[in-house]
């Protein structure tokens, strides 16, 4: 019991830290305001409301009323404690017959008080009722939430089918051999596609505990998990060749390196890959390189060519030939004929979009920052081992099928 306890205990203390980093404001405050006296004086009681009606929601209830016809009422309240403890009051104006009674992380019955205030500031009689809600968003949450072992890591994932705001909190061991909250694991969303990626992580086994609360501090249970990550390794770029197929596109005429600056450590005209934009009638662009050995493909990371690199004022990332819609093949033995025939694997299909979401030729300081820093797109552990890659270009950001590679790596596990 006082372990329980002391976890309930730990649970709050580090949610506090949680919500103030992620910057969501979920804890209800009361601002101390100007009091001003009421502008009518009068003492009499007013009427309350009546046909009053309930609906079960998901963690909430919603109560339907009708108003009574007393131009002294200036407003219906309803009084009630959260499953957590919390006392809540809430008021509807009398230009609303409703009011949701949110909060509710249970199926039991709650007592609420109803009543009206006049306009000069006296309360009518209370009219007591129970309410009961249906199952509260945070247990639906926890149900779904899956936790897939990934290459270096694993995934958070799961639904918010209410789409209510819900913080989803990873317990982790401290140096005292204690859990605590991990800040830079738990997250908060209102998203109804849960989905977080946990990386940097070695072959060792990781235990975890786990559980949901929403903004009222209600919380599930907590449940325990074991994460063995996946090994990865940055396969070495002084193996990587360019292994040119006949379904291949040519480079730019005037490009002095070609195919090959795409893995030379440098970025910028001179040192990238570009296809040709002269040729459309080839379709979706192609280019074929050899890792040098066998692995299995976890990750590529794709530096775009900095278009008006020479002027940091203009400098454009997602810019005419950065791959914007492709895929990406895998092969451990490619047809001679270069089509892309059953010899090739489709490993992903990817879309780059713009972190800050401005128009095209409008590049934020946190796209370019994004950009430098060179974009990571991730694989399935279950597809089979590779060692020749195609990237295929279905679309760039200027709308054609041709595309540049400033710089590019692979990742995965050769053993």
């Amino acid at each position: 019991m006082v372990g329980q306890k002391n976890m309930i205990a730990m649970k709050s203390n580090y949610l506090i830290k949680l919500l103030l980093l992620v910057g969501v404001a979920f804890l209800f405050s009361c601002e101390e305001g100007e009091f001003r006296e009421p502008l009518e004086k009068s003492d009499a009681v007013p009427q309350n409301v009546s046909e009053i009606t309930f609906t079960s929601l998901a963690g909430a209830v919603k109560m339907s009323f009708t108003l009574p016809d007393d131009p002294n009422v200036s407003h219906v309240s309803v009084k009630y404690e959260t499953t957590s403890g919390i006392e809540r009051v809430l008021t509807s104006s009398v230009y609303s017959n409703s009011i949701i009674l949110d909060g509710f992380a249970d199926l039991e019955e709650h007592e609420i008080e109803i009543y009206t205030v006049s306009k000069g500031n006296v309360k009518s009689e209370v009219i007591t009722k129970s309410v009961s809600a249906l199952e509260a968003p945070i247990w639906k949450v926890q149900r779904e939430l899956e936790f897939p072992v990934q290459f270096g890591g694993f995934n958070i994932e799961g639904t918010n089918a209410d789409s209510s705001i819900v913080s989803v909190l990873i317990m982790e061991k401290n140096e005292f051999d204690e859990f605590e909250v991990s800040i830079t694991k738990s997250f908060a969303t209102a998203l109804k596609k849960i989905e977080r990626k946990i990386r940097g992580l070695d072959t060792s086994v990781y235990v975890y505990k786990v559980f949901v609360m929403d903004k009222w501090k209600n919380s599930t249970d907590t449940t325990t998990i074991e994460i063995k990550p996946l090994f990865e390794t940055r396969m070495l770029k002084e193996n990587y060749k360019y292994y040119p197929l006949s379904g291949d596109a040519p480079q730019v005429s005037n490009n002095p390196v070609g195919p090959e600056a795409a893995f030379d450590g440098r970025n910028g005209w001179g040192f990238v890959s570009f296809t040709t934009d002269k040729q459309p009638e080839l379709g979706p662009h192609m280019l074929t390189y050899d890792v040098g050995e066998e692995f299995r493909l976890s990750r590529w990371w794709y530096q775009p060519y900095p278009e008006f690199g020479w002027d940091p004022a203009l400098i454009q990332y997602y810019y005419l030939a950065t791959l914007k819609e492709f895929e990406i093949y895998g092969s451990t033995a490619p047809s001679v004929s270069g089509d892309l025939d059953d010899s090739w694997t489709l490993m992903g299909s990817f879309v780059i979009e713009k972190p800050s979401g401005a128009g095209y030729g409008k590049d934020t300081p946190e796209d370019i920052a994004t950009a430098e820093a060179g974009l990571s797109f991730e694989f399935s552990p279950d597809l089979p081992k590779v060692r020749y890659i195609r990237i295929r270009c279905l679309e760039n950001f200027v709308g054609g099928p041709y595309f540049n590679i400033g710089e590019m790596e692979f990742f995965g596990d050769p053993r």
